[in-house]
């Protein structure tokens, strides 16, 4: 790792939380980092250090690990993609879905003064390009904390749903809308075989299914290269879940989740004819929510919400399936 830095909100006109907001950055060994990720209530995939180890090389950028500090007390994380060319001529920042406050921060002064310290460290100039996506939901208080950015109109607001998997299997289940209710049932009377694989057995056939299915439903996604990526990484600590529903050894869906932290992101999946047919998609996701609960996991985010083109119908699944959904911020540069 590099050598700490720090920066801090110190200006005048602050308020004293403000001031006390300090980011010290690659400071945190990559286990002492994953412990304290591991503290946090709904983490976000973007900001887990498999994902760094996975995305940074495919985007010529390295990680930045900041751990945000309150005086002398811990408050949260930020991890960042960062790069440049010609002499730092040129750069880019990128913060996805951060920063992660420990529990009791995060207050609106603990976000401005997170925002003042950033803006201090990587301050707008002539060839920085930043990308912000802050883990911030859409709200008036939220808008005015974040008046001061600069909207990124290629960035609407991120919009998902969150599945507390703390609630028993009834109550996950009465949880979901009527007719998933009815689909579910639907697929539990039906023999199937629900197959688990945390060693990535099944990774080549899950990847080639799923690259021929998105070619021809047209739905977006993440590429079959991001998926081998996030593989390579995840799966050295068995945080990759591939599940798939199988019926007379003829495999009808396949759902492929990552662990991070106390939570896990549903990232894709498929669906043959005959899996639609008996609703193998919907037995699959509620015996995954069981066994994310099994292992320790308190929340699924259902991985993204689109509600035009091809993902319509992918979005009303998700809708469906009992989550509290969430519209964040729109980015900012």
């Amino acid at each position: 790792m590099l050598p700490p830095t720090i920066y801090s909100a110190v200006e005048h006109g602050q308020t004293i939380e403000e001031k006390m907001i300090e980011i010290i950055w690659n400071s945190l060994s990559p286990d002492a980092w994953e412990a304290r990720f591991a503290t946090i209530k709904r983490s976000t995939l973007t900001q887990s250090y498999a994902y760094a180890r996975a995305v940074a090389p495919q985007l010529h950028l390295r990680g930045r690990w900041g751990l945000i500090m309150r005086g002398e007390q811990e408050a949260g994380l930020a991890q960042l993609l960062e790069g440049n060319t010609f002499g730092g001529i040129l750069s880019a920042l990128i913060l996805d879905r951060g920063p992660l406050w420990f529990d009791g921060y995060g207050t609106q002064a603990d976000w401005q003064g997170f925002l003042t310290a950033m803006d201090k460290e990587f301050p707008h100039r002539f060839g920085r390009r930043r990308r912000l996506i802050l883990e911030l939901e859409d709200n008036p208080a939220h808008r005015t904390a974040t008046e001061h950015l600069k909207p990124n109109k290629n960035l609407p607001g991120y919009q998902t749903a969150w599945v507390d998997l703390t609630a028993d299997a009834e109550t996950l289940r009465s949880n979901m809308r009527r007719d998933i209710r009815q689909r579910l049932k639907k697929a539990e009377e039906t023999e199937l075989e629900i197959q688990i694989d945390l060693e990535g057995k099944s990774l080549k056939s899950f990847l080639l299914g799923y690259a021929a299915d998105k070619a021809r439903r047209g739905y977006p996604g993440p590429d079959v290269k991001t998926l081998a990526a996030f593989a390579r990484t995840f799966l050295r600590d068995k945080k990759l879940l591939l599940m798939q529903a199988v019926n007379s050894h003829e495999v009808l869906a396949v759902i492929y989740i990552l662990i991070h932290g106390q939570s896990a992101t549903y990232q894709a999946g498929w669906t043959t004819d005959a899996g639609r047919e008996v609703s193998a998609h919907h037995l699959l996701l509620f015996k995954a929510m069981q066994e994310l609960k099994n292992r320790g996991v308190n929340d699924l985010d259902l991985g993204g919400i689109r509600t035009d083109g091809a993902a319509k119908g992918i979005a009303d699944f998700k809708l469906g399936l009992g989550g509290q959904p969430m519209t964040y911020l729109n980015g900012f540069y």
